[in-house]
């Protein structure tokens, strides 16, 4: 995979992520979740996939930069979007 291939990768499995997120059911201000059902359901369902899609997506970029870059947001997509331009 070229870096430019790794780089479009992670950043959509970065969106992907943020939309998983987005889609999390209510929680109370407890942080417990109004319906543990359904929550659990939105994890193994949506979240958990998104998250070990975008893991190795990262790790793949990793590779094909020859470092690894950290996994915040204001670390990896600013390098991820310049590379993907290329």
């Amino acid at each position: 995979m070229t870096k430019h291939e790794a780089a479009q990768a992670a950043l959509g499995a970065h969106d992907r992520l943020q939309e998983a997120q987005a889609r999390e059911p209510e929680l109370m201000q407890d942080g417990m979740p109004f319906d543990p059902d359904l929550w659990l359901a939105w994890h193994s369902t949506d979240y958990k996939p998104a998250y070990e899609g975008w893991s190795a997506a990262m790790d793949a970029l990793s590779v094909a930069i020859g470092e690894s870059i950290g996994r915040h947001p204001s670390t990896f997509r600013p390098l991820c979007e310049e590379l993907a331009r290329t």
